[in-house]
């Protein structure tokens, strides 16, 4: 058995320094963090120790369109940390993480699997800070106690895409049906009686709609509602039957361009899910999401 050099524990302390390196990433090692203690024929590490914050970039998120809404959906961070360590008692370590306004807790225990750790990001995947908030057992130990973060990517939530594309479908769906049924034969009122149902869909759309699908739902409400006062003016008494007829052909265009942006906002979210699926099929610690990716995407899109 060993013969320990008698010291005196004390509490850890934090350094404001910052350290960013390519993964994976160091976030404790005893050897470099802790105080070295040499015993007849080896080393062990202890307190006092002094760890650290650490920061770390994700991976970055495939590309969007700088205009796109998709930017504005729900992100998570992803991280993977493994943690090996030998000591008298079990070590268990506490990190807070944070990105700008959010943050997260990463509990370690040396005995324990690799550890993944969900928690909000945005899509342009801000660094993580991480801070030690505690510790448990940090004595006597052994050469190559650390705790590594081996992978960190930024990936979309499934779930917030699944209602982004629930609704946003719908919304193009409720468009063709009254851009079918408003032909160059369709009357002033035919077309108007079209619009207000369009808007009666919408509106009742928008009471599920998420905060960033529900800006769409209402910018589609708002060009139906324009549609719907420009043919009325153009068309009311006293109106001539020349500026009435180029209105209607004007509203049925505007239809036709609603449906023609939406469906293009649509192509623009499955290729994006493409993307990603294949972007984090790279890493094992993300399987679960591919796979919850994939679910969602071959639900709207089918058969491509």
């Amino acid at each position: 058995m060993d013969r320990i050099i008698p010291f005196v524990f004390i509490s850890a302390l934090a350094s404001p320094a910052l350290a960013q390196e390519t993964l994976p990433l160091t976030i404790f090692d005893a050897a470099r963090d802790c105080t070295a203690m040499p015993t007849i024929d080896s080393i062990r590490y202890g307190m006092p120790c002094r760890v650290s914050p650490v920061q770390a970039q994700p991976a970055a998120v495939s590309f969007i369109d700088e205009a796109s809404i998709l930017r504005d959906l729900t992100y998570l961070h992803r991280l993977r940390v493994t943690f090996t360590c030998e000591s008298i008692f079990p070590l268990n370590l506490n990190w807070r993480v944070s990105s700008g306004s959010a943050f997260g807790d990463v509990a370690a225990r040396a005995d324990a699997p690799a550890l993944a750790v969900d928690f909000p990001a945005t899509y342009q995947g801000s660094p993580v800070e991480f801070t030690m908030s505690g510790f448990r057992g940090m004595q006597f130990m052994k050469p190559g106690c650390r705790a590594n973060l081996d992978s960190h990517v930024v990936y979309p939530q499934a779930s917030s895409f699944n209602l982004y594309l629930r609704l946003v479908s719908r919304q193009s769906r409720t468009l063709g049906q009254i851009f079918s049924s408003i032909t160059p034969e369709s009357g002033t009122s035919d077309i108007l009686q079209a619009l207000t149902e369009a808007e009666d869909a919408l509106d009742l759309l928008s009471l599920g709609a998420d905060p960033v699908t529900l800006v769409q739902i209402e910018e589609t409400l708002n060009s139906i509602r324009d549609a719907k006062s420009s043919l009325t003016q153009s068309c009311g008494a006293g109106s001539g039957a020349e500026i009435c007829t180029a209105q209607e052909a004007a509203v049925r265009q505007a239809v036709r361009a609603m449906i023609e942006d939406i469906d293009a906002e649509l192509k623009t979210a499955e290729q994006f899910l493409k993307n990603e699926e294949t972007r984090l099929s790279r890493d094992p610690s993300t399987a679960d999401v591919v796979s919850e990716l994939k679910t969602v995407r071959t639900r709207y899109f089918p058969a491509r």
